[in-house]
């Protein structure tokens, strides 16, 4: 058995394939649960490295989607962006304004709570604890990257 944060981790970084191994098979969700739970990293280990093609999928989630759940996040402070992000062609803006380092994270975050409510997992879970963490560690620094855009615009 690994450490649970050891094993939390693992499953933030393969949260897209987990998400489509579990949505695609209903008899696999119960045991992926179980082996978060029992911290048996090489069971993961064991359905990520034997995962078919077809659950290797591109990510539906795309940058204008990580500024989106900044705009959520933040609900007063980028009302402009709320205002021009039908009007622009946001997406150039959004591949310039966060860097893929976060958008990656940002990205595995998502599917990794995608991965959590699909396997049923309870909201006071630590799974659940450390994705919240991890979500606002990495909005912050999304958030920093926005009014580093905007500065460097302004003094440019």
């Amino acid at each position: 058995m690994a450490k649970k944060n050891i094993v939390v981790k693992f499953v933030r970084k393969n949260s897209l394939l987990l998400y489509h191994i579990a949505l695609s098979r209903s008899t696999s969700r119960k045991n992926i649960k179980l082996a978060i739970q029992q911290e048996r990293l090489d069971i993961l280990e064991n359905y990520v490295n034997k995962a078919p093609e077809k659950y290797q999928v591109p990510p539906r989630f795309q940058k204008i989607d990580c500024v989106d759940a900044i705009l959520d996040y933040t609900i007063d402070k980028y009302q402009h962006l709320r205002e021009i992000r039908n009007v622009v062609h946001f997406e150039t803006m959004a591949n310039e304004i966060i860097e893929n380092r976060e958008y990656n994270r940002a990205m595995e975050l998502y599917y990794f709570e995608k991965l959590l409510l699909l396997l049923e997992f309870d909201s006071k879970d630590k799974c659940f604890e450390y994705l919240m963490s991890q979500k606002e560690k990495n909005y912050q620094k999304i958030i920093h990257q926005i009014d580093d855009y905007y500065i460097k615009k302004i003094t440019s």
